[in-house]
Order: structure tokens, then sequence, then C-alpha cells
């Protein structure tokens, strides 16, 4: 998840070294005689054992700021995929929609949404519904450029809902519909295969 998601990217500095020091069997001694050979003992105190620095994670503040900075659309900062991550797929139903997630941005040789084109950038994660059901939920800022018919359809949200489907509904057969949510207006679209048959068609003329 971009907005939310606390960064993906793990940079560790280096370890310290644990170093050795030799001591010597002192002359004359037991060590030195011809038929013993010197040996060296190791003696670790406190100073001495593996030292690891905090990790250190990107704030995504810092990565979106950058990103205006270079003149990139605040919803698709993410260009890099510094960010964003799929959801922990902490149930079989949100391993299915994980899946499916992937195979959508596969198919856009994408590693996040933030790589993909308008309206597409607006994805915020994958999730699963009812049975057969693939749910997106949009990023907040998608409803500051949506547009609202009068039957309360929006109208990027069935697109990106149709887009979605139509990329991965070829190869899982148990996906019936997608659904787009836009959580802060309360908002949905949704298209399911008979839709996107429908398109296919039209583009097919």
């Amino acid at each position: 998840m971009k907005s939310r998601a606390a960064a993906t990217l793990l940079f560790v500095a280096a370890l310290g070294l644990v170093g050795c020091a030799g001591e010597s069997a002192a002359p004359g001694s037991a060590a030195q005689s011809a038929d013993v050979a010197p040996t060296a003992s190791v003696d670790l105190s406190a100073s001495d054992t593996f030292e690891v620095e905090p990790v250190k994670v990107l704030d995504p503040e810092v990565v979106k700021s950058r990103a205006i900075a270079n003149g990139r659309p605040i919803a698709a900062f993410d260009i890099e995929c510094q960010v964003w991550t799929m959801p922990i797929a902490g149930t079989d139903e949100q391993a299915w929609a994980n899946r499916l997630g992937s195979e959508f941005l596969a198919s856009n040789n994408a590693q996040c949404p933030d790589q993909i084109t308008f309206p597409y950038y607006f994805i915020e994660s994958f999730g699963p519904g009812g049975p057969g059901e693939l749910v997106v939920i949009a990023e907040d800022d998608l409803d500051r450029v949506s547009i609202t018919d009068l039957d309360g359809e929006t109208q990027e949200l069935n697109d990106i809902a149709t887009g979605v489907l139509d990329e991965v509904m070829d190869t899982n057969p148990d996906l019936e519909k997608v659904t787009v949510t836009l959580p802060p207006a309360g908002t949905s679209g949704t298209s399911d295969r008979r839709e996107v048959h429908r398109v296919r068609a039209i583009h097919d003329e």
C-alpha cells in the first residue's frame, strides 16, 4: 500500500567485524619447546561483539516530496515503487487477491500501480470481496478528479474495474467481477465478465 505502508526498501548498515588478538607465549615457556607449537588465544570483550545499526527505511513523505519536485503528479509519486507494497496475505482470500493483483501489475510490466498510466495509478491495494469478487481500493486523491454521473456511478472507478478484470479474468475462471471502492466518498464501481466482453467487442469493431 502506497500511502499507508511504512516503506519497503531497507538499507542495512555495515556490520562491525570481530577482531582477534593473538597472544604469543613468553620466551622460555613450555610452549617454546621443540615438541610444542605456539598457540594463540582469543579474548572477546563486550566491545568486540557484532553490532548492527538500526535499519533505515525510506520515508514515504520524503519520496513524495522529491517526486513532486521532479514534476511527478501527487497520485503517481512512487514511480520507482519505493513505497508501495502488496497487502500481507494473512488469509487464503487475501493471498488470492494478491495473486490477481500481481498478475494485473505484471500484465502492465509494472511493479506497482504508479508505473501504470491514469487512472490505474490511483490503485491503493487489492483485497477479497464476496465469492469470486476482487476488491480494488482506490486512493483518496481520485475523489478530486473523478466524475460522477446522474446514476451515482464514477466513470474512473468503472474504468479501473473493467481494466483490471480484462487483464486477469481469462486466466482466472473463478473471478467473476471486480469492484473498485473509493472510501472517502463512499462510492464504488463494478465490472463483470459481461461488461468486459461488451468492451472487447466495441474495440474489435
